[in-house]
């Protein structure tokens, strides 16, 4: 039996983290005897299509093309946004990881503030009319199933809950002062006994992410004397975040230092004096397993989601107490 991974396009950024499942579960499936391979993208005709067009005819052309030449006997893709490779792919041996249900709960207006432009409404619907053809969904956490089950009528047997995991030979304790130390000095972090709180976030503004609530935390602890610096990983500041910063004089509490390397957000949960996420929705939630294992206290949103990943082991509270 031949196991071909479909992992996303290396140029979307919001799935780093399926990228690293992948990197971890393609070794894993070798090492138990599976003949397992990655299906890379197709460059081919890259070079030959304007740059408006390369992206979707890429994804909704290109792709599934290509991987239609290139089944095994199961064939996995690592997220339903390219679960509209079911239509090329034999659907009968063909398993979907789903890894959020964001976009339609926002749709259906139970994420504030998340708006889903017409175009992406129509693509999502694409990619679950794909998803559902799929012998089999994968959910990485019950949450995430009970929401697939409700939003789609499917049957709940087409779907398994298998959690993802987090490498434990990456994420751990570091015992390497001067690694950090140089970690503080590149991203200008205080060494005078402030304390970091540290926020990892792929999206800004207004998404589900929820960012907008770590500046109020912020603003609200430094009025009551705290001396604390929130630390941004990830997407830059938005317009809003920034307009907000700006309002309250909060630009010297608040550090966004950007993307950074696997090893910098290890040492980054190391430095965290506490690590927030308060997201509106998830599917698994990686952030938090990866600050618990570096040793950081953790405080989420208490969604079903955050309180069954993290095992009631971190703090939590509503995603609008801010």
């Amino acid at each position: 039996m031949r196991v071909n991974i479909f992992p996303p396009i290396a140029e979307d950024h919001p799935f780093d983290s399926v990228r690293l499942y992948a990197r971890n579960l393609l070794p894993a499936l070798v090492a138990s005897g599976v003949d397992a391979r990655e299906v890379p993208f197709s460059r081919r005709l890259q070079s030959l299509i304007p740059a408006r067009l390369n992206g979707p005819l890429n994804r909704y052309v290109i792709h599934p093309v290509h991987a239609a030449r290139h089944q095994g006997t199961v064939n996995h893709v690592l997220d339903h946004a390219y679960a509209h490779l079911a239509f090329t792919l034999d659907a009968r041996r063909t398993v979907v990881s789903c890894n959020s249900m964001s976009i339609p709960k926002a749709i259906a207006g139970e994420i504030p503030g998340f708006a889903i432009p017409a175009s992406l409404r129509t693509s999502m619907w694409f990619r679950h009319r794909g998803m559902l053809k799929c012998a089999r969904i994968v959910a990485c956490s019950h949450a995430l199933k009970n929401d697939i089950v409700r939003f789609f009528r499917c049957d709940p047997a087409q779907v398994s809950v298998v959690y993802d995991g987090i490498n434990h030979s990456m994420f751990r304790r570091l015992d390497d002062p001067a690694a950090l130390k140089a970690l503080r000095d590149e991203h200008r972090l205080p060494a005078d006994g402030t304390r970091l709180i540290v926020v990892v976030s792929a999206a800004g503004g207004g998404g589900y992410k929820n960012r907008m609530a770590t500046l109020r935390t912020q603003r609200a602890l430094i009025a009551r004397g705290q001396k604390t610096l929130l630390v941004l990983v990830g997407a830059a500041l938005t317009d809003e975040e920034q307009a907000y910063l700006n309002e309250h004089a909060l630009d010297r509490h608040v550090r966004a230092v950007g993307r950074v390397s696997w090893d910098g957000l290890v040492g980054l949960y190391n430095l965290a004096d506490v690590f927030l996420f308060p997201s509106w929705d998830e599917g698994f939630g990686y952030p938090p397993i990866e600050a618990m294992a570096c040793g950081a206290p953790v405080v989420v949103s208490s969604i079903p989601v955050l309180l069954e990943t993290t095992g009631g082991v971190a703090l939590s509270a509503p995603p609008d107490d801010a």
